[in-house]
């Protein structure tokens, strides 16, 4: 089920990796913005386009951390 709010954004993703091809995708942004979602649509779209293939999907967690000077 995608959020009314998204639901633009997942067909822009569909057509982004139609064109890919099998090329890296970069799925990035602050928590809590549907990165998860992404990429369980990416792992549908793979699935469907590249049976019998392997999926490796890796998800690194980019923290920023401010600094005090005290």
């Amino acid at each position: 089920m995608v959020p009314p709010g998204l639901r633009h954004k997942t067909e822009e993703f569909e057509a982004h990796f139609a064109v890919a091809k099998g090329a890296p995708i970069i799925i990035c942004g602050p928590s809590g913005v549907g990165k998860s979602l992404f990429l369980h649509l990416f792992k549908k779209l793979y699935r469907e386009t590249y049976k019998g293939l392997q999926l490796f999907c890796f998800l690194f967690l980019l923290m920023s951390v401010d600094l005090e000077t005290f």
